[in-house]
């Protein structure tokens, strides 16, 4: 099976590629002349400029102008997405949702993420993808609703059941059951990528009109209410680890970060809830990474 597994980057990092790996940098159309990584992002990554692409909507659509790319400009048997610190361990015998390393370093692929030749095509059966999925104590709509507040989600569901009434079922199964799928991780042969770009693409475009500007955290939800449609058309989801990169954020990044997500949460009046999530990245450069291991790993997949 011919397959991509597309690796969104936005900034300097170590290289992942070569066969069915592409690295791809997310938002090129809107680097700047003088960006320090300027150099290392062109010689090692393919721009999602090029061809049919929204590249200059990055502020809003994050990394998934890559993912809009590939759908346009790839041609696979089977498509993929990943992130620069967070990709597929391929084994699905391993009965945990996160793994983690330092760092990168050499055989990574084949050694921690036990990629190997044929290892997709023994994956996807004729109904079957690879997904990141959890079982949580909340609701996605509950988990939404802690993070960025309600009104992102409550348009997308309304887009939903007035342009996509075939998914109105899984959008209210998916937003009140307590499985979600996270970081808009898959592996899907090309007919069901298809078909969930277009979905996905076409609600955004959608929510984007109404949130005007804001970034469009919907995406991950509404990828999830497309594999709980599949999944209620008699598709598996095969679920494997994620495997994350710990970053090398600095204390004062993080901080930075941490006020941000506080600001946005008061202006959406997020409450309580909402101020222990904003707090996420400093609480991540503070707490030892076993605690986090522990946490993402209680509710085995």
């Amino acid at each position: 099976m011919n397959a991509r597994i597309i690796i969104a980057y936005h900034k300097k990092d170590i290289l992942i590629s070569g066969d069915p790996f592409l690295p791809v940098h997310a938002g090129r159309a809107l680097m700047s002349a003088d960006d320090p990584d300027r150099e290392w992002l062109t010689e090692n990554l393919t721009g999602d400029d090029t061809g049919d692409n929204i590249s200059a909507e990055n502020p809003t659509y994050n990394e998934l102008t890559a993912l809009y790319w590939a759908w346009k400009n790839v041609e696979a048997d089977a498509v993929g997405f990943m992130h620069y610190r967070r990709h597929f361990v391929f084994d699905k015998d391993i009965k945990k949702n996160y793994l983690s390393v330092a760092r990168i370093k050499e055989r990574y692929v084949s050694d921690k993420l036990k990629y190997r030749d044929g290892v997709i095509d023994e994956l996807l059966g004729e109904k079957t993808f690879v997904c990141a999925a959890q079982d949580r104590s909340k609701t996605v709509r509950e988990h939404y609703a802690a993070a960025h507040g309600t009104r992102g989600l409550e348009i997308t569901e309304r887009i939903i059941k007035e342009k996509y009434p075939e998914y109105a079922d899984a959008a209210s199964t998916y937003f009140d059951g307590k499985t979600e799928f996270f970081y808009n991780m898959f592996i899907m042969r090309r007919a069901e990528f298809e078909r969930y770009a277009e979905f996905l693409f076409g609600v955004l475009g959608e929510v984007a009109k109404e949130l005007k500007g804001e970034r469009l955290y919907p995406s991950e939800r509404i990828t999830g209410v497309f594999m709980t449609k599949l999944i209620s058309e008699g598709y598996t989801a095969l679920r494997l680890p994620v495997m994350f990169v710990r970053g090398r954020q600095t204390f004062k990044a993080a901080w930075a970060e941490t006020k941000r997500n506080l600001k946005l949460n008061k202006e959406r009046k997020g409450g309580f809830k909402g101020r222990l999530y904003a707090t996420k990245p400093i609480l991540k450069k503070l707490i030892p990474d076993f605690v986090f291991a522990w946490y993402y790993n209680r509710k085995k997949r």
